[in-house]
C-alpha cells in the first residue's frame, strides 16, 4: 500500500500512512529506510529527525541502523541549516559499521559533497566487512581518499580494486594515477596508462597519465610529443594542473628552467596529493637554486 502511494504521487498521504503504522512493524529493517527516504524526498526535516532519534531506541539497535540513523538527524539538521548539530550527529557515524554497502556509499557521497571527504572516508572503511570483497567498495574508498587527500589510504584501496577487476578500465587508471603519484614504480604505470590510453585514445586525462608515467621511465621525446596532442584551452581545471604538472617535469628534465616554472606557476596544489606535492616542492626548489 506504501508502494501503490508512492507510485500514484501521493507521497504525503504515503507518509502519512507509514508513520501511522510503522510502531506495528518497527521490527522491519526497510520500511525504517524507505520512510526517511520519502521524507528525504519530501523535505520533511523535523519528522526525519524524529524518525532518527525514534529508530536509536535500544530495542531497535539489532536492526543495525544506528549509524543511518545518526546520518539521517544528521541531514536533517543540515538542511535545517544548524551545522553544529548536524556534524555533531555525522561524526557518530563510523562508531556504528553500516551494513547495507549501496546505503553506505550514498551517505559517504552526501558527507563529502557536503565537504567532509574525510569522514565519507571513515564511513567506508567501516562498510569493508560487509562489502570489502567488491571491486566496487575498493572504488568508492579510492575516490572518498582522494577528495580527503589520504593517499596511503588511496594507493591501497586502488591496487585492491584493480586485482579484483583488473580489466576495469576505470579501476586501471585509478591505480595507475596511484603508481603515478608515488613515483616507485614507473614500467607498472607506463603498462597500465597505455592500457587506458589505447581503450579511450580521445581522453585527455589518459593522455596525460600516459605522458606522465613516460616522464618517469625517462622517455623524454615520447613524452613530448604526446603532450602536443593535448590542447590546453579544452581541459578543466583538474585537467589543467597535470597539463602542466608533465610540462614542468618535462622541461626541468629537458633543462629549460624559465619554461619550466611558467608551467609550476599554473599548477593549483589543490588537485595534488601529499607524495606530488613533496616532490613538485623539492624539483621547484632545485631548478630555483639552480636558476640562481
Amino acid at each position: 500500500m506504501f508502494d501503490t502511494f508512492v507510485q500514484v504521487d501521493l507521497k504525503e498521504y504515503a507518509a502519512e500512512f507509514m508513520q501511522r503504522h510503522l510502531p506495528t512493524f518497527e521490527f522491519d529493517r526497510e520500511l525504517w529506510v524507505r520512510q526517511a527516504e520519502l521524507l528525504i524526498t519530501l523535505g520533511h526535516w523535523d519528522e526525519l529527525r524524529t524518525l532518527a532519534v525514534d529508530l536509536r531506541a535500544t530495542q531497535r539497535q539489532f536492526l543495525g541502523l544506528t549509524g543511518y540513523a545518526w546520518f539521517v538527524e544528521g541531514l536533517a539538521n543540515y538542511r535545517s541549516h544548524l551545522p553544529e548539530p548536524a556534524w555533531e550527529a555525522f561524526r557518530k557515524i563510523p562508531a556504528w559499521p553500516v551494513e547495507d554497502a549501496l546505503q553506505g556509499y550514498r551517505m559517504a557521497k552526501d558527507l563529502s559533497s557536503f565537504g567532509n571527504p574525510e569522514l565519507a572516508k571513515d564511513v567506508l572503511l567501516s562498510l569493508e566487512k560487509a562489502a570489502g570483497g567488491t571491486a566496487e567498495y575498493w572504488f568508492h574508498l579510492v575516490v572518498a581518499s582522494y577528495e580527503a587527500h589520504e593517499f596511503e589510504t588511496m594507493l591501497a584501496a586502488a591496487e585492491k580494486a584493480h586485482q579484483l577487476a583488473p580489466n576495469n578500465l576505470v579501476y586501471i587508471n585509478n591505480y595507475a594515477a596511484a603508481l603515478l603519484m608515488q613515483r616507485k614504480n614507473p614500467p607498472l604505470a607506463a603498462q597500465l596508462t597505455l592500457r587506458k590510453l589505447t581503450a579511450t585514445p580521445r581522453d585527455d586525462g589518459a593522455r596525460l597519465n600516459h605522458v606522465l608515467a613516460l616522464l618517469q621511465n625517462e622517455r623524454t621525446a615520447e613524452a613530448a610529443a604526446l603532450l602536443q596532442e593535448v590542447d590546453p584551452r579544452r581541459l578543466d581545471s583538474r585537467l589543467f594542473t597535470f597539463f602542466n604538472l608533465a610540462l614542468f617535469e618535462l622541461k626541468y628534465r629537458e633543462q629549460h628552467p624559465k619554461e619550466a616554472l611558467a608551467a609550476y606557476a599554473q599548477i593549483e596544489s589543490r588537485f595534488l596529493l601529499p607524495p606530488q606535492l613533496s616532490w613538485l616542492e623539492e624539483t621547484h626548489a632545485r631548478l630555483v637554486d639552480t636558476a640562481h
